[in-house]
């Protein structure tokens, strides 16, 4: 989940892996849920480099469907 879009400069996002349960964790792993709401998800498979294309793909994907 990004928190911030700022395509030219640091950029501050959440990653996450779906479990059955939740379980205590340490250092920088947290537990969480994401709340309720419509996501748009895309998903890259490739070299890192097709990460920047992919990203303003879905952006604008965002912009033409609200």
């Amino acid at each position: 989940r990004y928190y911030d879009m700022k395509m030219d400069a640091e950029m501050d996002i959440e990653v996450g892996i779906p479990v059955q349960t939740l379980s205590d964790v340490e250092g920088e792993i947290e537990a969480d849920t994401l709340p309720a709401g419509q996501y748009a998800t895309l998903v890259h498979w490739g070299d890192y480099d097709g990460l920047y294309d992919a990203t303003t793909f879905i952006l604008k994907w965002m912009e033409q469907n609200g």
